[in-house]
């Protein structure tokens, strides 16, 4: 995304960045699921 600027920004870009910060911080994948509204964590 490096040079192109936020128009090629899209929702799902933030909602990736944010579950990898959840990871990242140490929440587990059930929180993060619970989190992101997902009822089975294959959809995370």
């Amino acid at each position: 995304m490096a040079g192109q600027g936020i128009a090629e920004l899209r929702f799902h870009d933030l909602r990736h960045e944010a579950t990898s910060r959840f990871l990242e911080k140490g929440l587990n994948v059930m929180e993060v699921a619970a989190i992101k509204g997902h009822k089975d964590i294959r959809m995370l």
